[in-house]
């Protein structure tokens, strides 16, 4: 049994067909939108002879580094910003 993209657009209520809903796409100001979405900010980049392999999201590695399991007794707004992170 897997995930089908309808499962996604019956779970989210967002469509399959038409034009994308991201709007336009800004690299600035990414990890600020990320802390607003789940709470957690990502650390900056700071290797000095390579250049940033995210210029402009997070790894998954990252996600399951900061979400790898919701605590039991969450509260509502911590089971959701576990939930935005895994979307």
């Amino acid at each position: 049994m897997t995930i089908t993209l309808e499962d996604i657009a019956m779970i989210t209520g967002l469509p399959t067909e038409g034009r994308a809903l991201t709007g336009k796409v800004r690299s600035d100001g990414w990890r600020q939108r990320v802390a607003a979405l789940v709470g957690v900010e990502p650390e900056p980049w700071i290797h000095e002879t390579r250049k940033d392999p995210r210029p402009s999201g997070v790894l998954f590695s990252w996600i399951q580094r900061h979400f790898h399991k919701c605590p039991k007794d969450a509260s509502p707004t911590v089971v959701e910003r576990f939930a935005m992170a895994y979307l």
